[in-house]
């Protein structure tokens, strides 16, 4: 199975702009905080990066 980074991180940005726009502020950044994490995840795959070191360096946000 193939992760999606970054397709989780556009899917929970637009989930994150409707909460905003309603303002539902706290949902709001909770899911942009999912966004970044999956965007850094996104990068980070893409220059090779293995799983294990993935969850390294979230660990270290």
């Amino acid at each position: 199975m193939t992760d999606d980074y970054f397709g989780t991180a556009d899917l929970m940005q637009r989930d994150s702009r409707c909460l905003h726009d309603n303002q539902r502020w706290h949902n709001a950044c909770y899911l942009a905080g999912y966004v970044v994490e999956c965007s850094l995840k996104a990068i980070a795959k893409k220059d090779g990066m293995t799983q294990n070191s993935v969850v390294a360096l979230m660990g270290m946000i």
